[in-house]
């Protein structure tokens, strides 16, 4: 009778061992820590244009450094705006593009996001000199 008591609550602790490591696993495969989004990718023109077209669910944060203003007004990825605070941003459910000059400045802005939003993090492979590029050979 003892050993059959043993044998049930190892059982059932290894039940629960198991299914701990697959809530784990689920939620490392989703990328979602306490529901906020744990990490950002870094996409191409080419998939960030598709992305657009696809995604209505979609801000494009535009974070040129410097005039950015300037920058922007010279120039910029239709339907994004101007930021310089990933804080705007905090608790959103909204995917996120970001993009920057080069793209480094973008991946500052994503990895300031991380953790902080509930949607998908892009960064601009490139940022805005690679889409300038990219849509003057198309």
């Amino acid at each position: 009778m003892e050993d059959n008591l043993r044998g049930t609550i190892l059982l059932t602790s290894l039940i629960v061992i198991i299914c701990f490591v697959v809530i784990i696993l689920c939620v490392d495969n989703v990328g979602l820590i306490n529901g906020y989004t744990r990490n950002y990718e870094t996409i191409s023109v080419a998939d960030a244009s598709a992305l657009i077209e696809s995604n209505d669910n979609l801000y494009i944060i535009d974070c040129r450094e410097g005039c950015g203003p300037c920058q922007f007004n010279k120039g910029h990825i239709d339907g994004a705006g101007l930021y310089d605070s990933p804080e705007s941003f905090y608790n959103t459910t909204h995917d996120i593009l970001v993009y920057s000059v080069d793209g480094a400045v973008g991946e500052q802005f994503c990895r300031e996001l991380v953790g902080n939003v509930y949607g998908k993090i892009y960064n601009l492979e490139g940022g805005w000199n690679e889409w300038v590029s990219y849509h003057r050979r198309i």
